[in-house]
């Protein structure tokens, strides 16, 4: 027996990607849940009525609310969703997620008889084919979902995805919405706050959603380095300091030469312009060959680098980003403090 219960406003910011948006709202039309007990409110970030036009004439069983926006980021619309919805609970999707049939139901049941949680659903897939940078995220995502399904480590506002992802409306507007200062994690800078609000972030492996993820290489790097700026922002925030600790431990148990590669993007900056050219026809090779682990290293070191980078930009100082490549020191117990 069902345990679902509840409504939905899903809220999903969209800029230039007419085709997997209406992909998107076919499959929300599939839904086995009731589709009286969710709208869905879409937000056109920067795009005029005509690109809105692309809606006419499609029949949906869901209320559809469409709003229009100069374009301001992610983080903006998200917030004019918010303030527009209807139903008790918030539901994130991007608008290249497409949700599996029992997608809001698996949500609804999760939220079942509790008011404090943050569901968070995978992003994963979508079929077999794909860039080899698309299919490293891929893989690397399933491993992060593997470790929490089977309880090795709990979820955490690192892992709050705004792709697929929920929680109640209240606790949004109690934690101050979506910074917009944020273009890229806006949404792990706000599920920090949540977090604060005492509410608990919960992995639910059955809410499935498909990622499309049609990144050209380009921007798949500059998001690696955009992560880069946003974690010393958002720990400068939240801490005061200038990266998390576990970015630095993390970093430290990299296979070395994946620490070198990092380390020449920020003291050889010539000789970086030309790596990811060549890393990528190193991975495009490997891949299309079935060398799926020599296309997964050589991504996750091109991705590596491109982040530090980020943090040497944000942080204004090559040095800086160097000394933070050291792990931190271990924590030191009260007891080997005493005299």
């Amino acid at each position: 027996m069902s345990t679902a219960t509840g409504s939905f406003s899903i809220v999903m910011p969209t800029h230039r990607r007419p085709d997997s948006l209406l992909q998107v709202l076919a499959a929300l039309s599939r839904q086995d849940f009731p589709a009286d007990r969710f709208e869905v409110i879409v937000v056109f970030d920067g795009e005029g009525p005509a690109t809105a036009a692309s809606l006419d004439g499609h029949g949906y069983p869901f209320r559809l609310q469409v709003l229009h926006q100069d374009h301001a980021g992610p983080a903006a619309a998200r917030n004019r969703a918010v303030a527009a919805a209807a139903e008790p609970y918030l539901l994130f999707l991007d608008d290249d997620v497409i949700p599996a049939p029992t997608l809001i139901r698996r949500h609804a049941e999760a939220h079942a008889g509790r008011s404090d949680r943050v569901v968070i659903g995978p992003l994963l897939a979508a079929g077999s084919s794909g860039a080899p940078w698309t299919r490293w995220e891929w893989a690397t995502l399933a491993r992060q979902y593997r470790a929490m399904a089977e309880g090795e480590w709990q979820p955490t506002p690192r892992q709050f995805y705004t792709g697929n992802a929920s929680v109640l409306r209240e606790h949004v507007v109690a934690a101050g919405g979506f910074n917009p200062e944020f273009r890229r994690g806006e949404d792990v800078e706000l599920a920090w706050r949540l977090k604060a609000l005492g509410l608990e972030f919960v992995f639910e492996p059955r809410a499935e959603a498909a990622h499309l993820a049609r990144r050209s290489f380009q921007a798949w790097l500059q998001a690696a380095f955009e992560y880069g700026r946003t974690d010393v922002l958002l720990e400068r925030k939240r801490t005061g300091d200038d990266l998390p600790g576990w970015v630095r431990r993390e970093f430290a148990e990299r296979h070395r030469y994946t620490r070198r590669l990092a380390e020449i993007a920020l003291t050889q900056a010539r000789l970086w312009q030309g790596i990811p050219a060549t890393g990528l026809v190193l991975a495009s090779v490997a891949s299309g060959l079935g060398l799926t682990r020599i296309a997964n290293q050589t991504c996750s070191a091109l991705f590596t680098a491109a982040y530090w980078r980020g943090v040497a930009a944000q942080l204004g100082s090559v040095e800086a980003a160097l000394r933070l490549m050291k792990p931190p020191p271990p924590a030191v117990s009260p007891a080997e403090l005493a005299p």
